[in-house]
């Protein structure tokens, strides 16, 4: 964790870069186990005999996560991942720290012990099985679970809402005190605040003239009770709008934080019952960062402090009561690994991490995945054409156990996570540009005929969850276009 001095704006410090967490733990080589590890990713079995006729096997050509020269660098990121026992530094292909002599790189999948001796495996991500493929607790390629698509059963009623322009962000707060949630709307040239159960006319918030709403979020910034809203914009004028709630539905200008961001939630991060801004920033650097600006009360709010999960850019975070108690963890997603700060991230590094993403893009979701009332994470990678779904069922207390992964068929770039149809077990909703919304109802296979479904063919990147009918379930709302479709049971 770093804090930034802005006056003058100092990024001396911001442009170091620590070595990616993953080159600690790498598969190559002698495997320690690391304390908070619940991926089981990193086990290895120095034994196992290689296979060209496996299509997980690195001697296959036709395998795609197979580099075709292994000892000549190449360009990588998340969405263009290393092969096998190479990590991903600084855009360019390096052999994992236990293979730096490059001694076994034969084309036939060897990797190196500390000693300079070699052994052989099968995977040390996901992605190194291919698809449909997860890598098991000892290095080997295992069949990931699926779950068979069914018809829509429970949605009977989709509400659409014409904006007017391309929707570019959605959220569910509390904006009048009654039980339908109204649904803030971020646009290209506006925002808008709809209310629930469509319940009258969309009331337009005055941002800049010339500017685009990129991310909305709702919470009381002036602690009088009402739940007011803050909207980032970018274009003719980039940085945040603060509209304040008079406790009838009405929002006036106010005062809000400095800074420019793309993509942010508001979040009592360290349990002064304020709600601080967390986001991923642009500092001026090469990429955004993600970032806390600590709310102070009356308007005013400190300096950024900047985050960092392992020196790769963050691709998504999320914050939630995850262990109780004031504050909310903050969870970033970097590619590689999760990282999570506990109650009040100001105080310095990550206190525990969830291991072994693989250096591929993807996004988090928490929710009662479980129903046993402490919240879980949810990690969603995709590549190959598919979606890997990690879960991480939380004990309420700090402690993680790993669920059963799940394979999907088609690549989701977004996920949230919410109980639609009133079971009491939070579902995935996974969309993505390419089309359709994807509601995964459970986490391993069961005995339902109807273990998943997609109820949209639009364009679902621009998703939300909650309560728009005030029916005690949860809703989902989603972006098609220039309009905003609510779906209800």
């Amino acid at each position: 964790m770093q804090r930034l001095d802005p006056s003058p704006w100092n990024l001396a410090s911001v442009a170091a870069r620590a070595m990616p967490l993953s080159i600690m733990i790498a598969a190559c080589g002698p495997v320690v186990a690391v304390p908070g590890d619940t991926d089981g990713d990193t086990d290895v079995d120095p034994t196992q005999p290689t296979d060209p006729s496996d299509p997980s096997d690195p001697s296959n050509p036709s395998d795609p996560s197979n580099p075709s020269d292994p000892t000549t660098p190449s360009q990588c990121d998340a969405y263009n991942p290393c092969g096998y026992g190479y990590d991903c530094i600084d855009g360019v292909c390096i052999p994992d720290y236990y293979c730096a002599d490059g001694c076994c790189y034969d084309g036939e999948g060897g990797c190196c012990y500390g000693t300079g001796g070699c052994y052989y495996y099968d995977c040390t991500y996901d992605i190194d099985c291919g698809s449909g493929y997860v890598c098991g607790d000892f290095g080997d390629c295992e069949p990931a679970t699926t779950l068979a698509e069914c018809p829509v059963p429970v949605f009977s009623q989709a509400i659409p809402i014409e904006i007017g322009a391309p929707v570019l962000s959605l959220a569910f707060f509390d904006g009048n005190g009654d039980a339908p949630r109204e649904v803030a709307v971020g646009f290209q040239d506006g925002a808008a605040v709809i209310p629930g159960a469509n319940a009258g006319e969309a009331a337009l918030l005055s941002i800049p003239f010339g500017a685009q709403a990129d991310d909305v979020a709702g919470g009381d910034l002036d602690l009088d009770g009402d739940v007011d809203l803050l909207v980032s914009t970018s274009g003719a004028t980039s940085g945040f709008s603060a509209f304040y709630n008079d406790g009838a539905g009405g929002f006036g200008l106010g005062i809000g934080p400095g800074g420019v961001s793309r993509r942010f939630e508001l979040a009592d991060i360290d349990g002064d019952g304020l709600p601080d801004v967390v986001g991923t920033f642009d500092f001026g650097g090469p990429s955004e960062q993600l970032a806390i600006v600590r709310a102070l009360g009356s308007g005013s709010y400190d300096a950024p402090y900047i985050h960092e999960v392992s020196g790769q850019p963050v691709l998504d975070f999320e914050t939630a009561p995850l262990f109780g108690g004031p504050g909310s963890e903050l969870l970033a997603f970097d590619s590689d690994i999760v990282a999570i700060w506990n109650h009040g991230p100001l105080d310095g590094t990550a206190d525990q991490y969830l291991w072994g993403g693989g250096y591929v893009a993807g996004s988090l979701a928490v929710g009662d995945f479980d129903g046993n009332g402490a919240l879980d994470v949810v990690r969603a990678q995709y590549y190959f054409g598919g979606t890997m779904v990690r879960y991480f069922y939380g004990d309420g207390g700090g402690g993680f156990s790993l669920g059963q992964p799940v394979w999907v068929t088609a690549e989701y770039d977004a996920a949230s996570a919410g109980d639609v149809d009133g079971d009491g077990y939070a579902e995935v909703l996974l969309g993505g540009t390419g089309g359709g919304l994807l509601v995964l109802r459970s986490t391993s296979p069961t005995s339902d005929a109807c273990s998943s479904y997609t109820f949209t063919d639009g364009s679902s990147a621009v998703q939300a969850v909650g309560d728009f009918t005030g029916d005690g379930i949860a809703d989902v709302a989603h972006a098609e276009g220039t309009r905003v479709v609510v779906h209800a049971l």
